[in-house]
């Protein structure tokens, strides 16, 4: 008898990835000085959501020294942004509040320190089924990235690019599906009653996660107890008073 020698199968397009559905959402959040990959980054924030409770389970903010020479040297500072920071230029409705520019420049901690603070949050996810949502995951991730390699330290879940989530597209579905939150009422679940405001990376990392977090819970409700099930957990959810086990559980 002849021996066969069996082969690796090619994939084809046909074939199902690997998906894993996750039980924490991460909301990643940088603050920076240019648009460029190698941007200069101020600030960063991070806000993990449990899904079936829709809980803020964790947060980690930390701003960096603006005038670190070392870090000047290698990062790209672009005067445009810097208007923009500054309520300058073209668009001064789309600046951030004064506030905003303050906290974000007020760092006096060095780069590679500030980044160890991140990937040590990051680690403590790493057995968990976690996917990363940011704004635009085409400028937080190439930013992070380069900072993390220009700074010798491991990038831990950021090199899991299959982790990563836009709550753009989650607020895309929502919109789809006429679930759209209503973020003045739902707020106190990431600002956790302080006064919050845009481009503060944590309220920002913590908001995202927040979004992308939402329409994973309906969907569980959806797939659990059926679609009308899933509009009275989303309607209760725009009261701002929300006990997910309610609507987790059997009736």
């Amino acid at each position: 008898m002849t021996e066969v020698t069996p082969t690796k199968r090619t994939p084809n397009i046909f074939d199902a990835p690997d998906i894993h559905i996750p039980t924490i959402i991460i909301g990643v959040d940088v603050e920076t000085k240019s648009t460029r990959a190698d941007a200069y980054p101020v600030s960063i924030g991070a806000g993990a959501w449990d899904i079936a409770t829709m809980r803020l389970i964790a947060t980690h903010y930390q701003t960096i020294d603006p005038n670190d020479e070392k870090a000047k040297a290698i990062f790209h500072e672009d005067p445009y942004t810097m208007a923009w920071w500054r309520g300058e230029g073209d668009n001064p409705d789309y600046a951030p509040s004064r506030e905003a520019f303050a906290e974000a420049f007020s760092g006096t901690m060095p780069m590679p320190e500030a980044l160890w603070g991140l990937y040590h949050f990051f680690e403590k996810f790493k057995t968990h089924k976690v996917a990363l949502s940011m704004r635009g995951p085409e400028f937080d991730q190439p930013i992070l990235m380069n900072a993390f390699s220009q700074c010798d330290v491991p990038t831990s879940l950021l090199k899991r690019f299959s982790m990563l989530d836009s709550d753009r597209t989650a607020e895309r579905i929502m919109h789809a599906f006429n679930l759209t939150p209503d973020y003045r009422a739902e707020s106190h679940n990431w600002t956790r009653g302080k006064d919050a405001y845009l481009h503060h990376a944590c309220f920002d990392a913590a908001r995202e996660g927040y979004i992308t977090a939402r329409i994973y819970h309906l969907a569980m409700v959806a797939r659990l107890h059926g679609f009308d099930r899933m509009l009275e957990a989303h309607n209760q959810l725009m009261t701002g008073e929300y006990t997910a086990m309610d609507y987790l559980r059997e009736k």
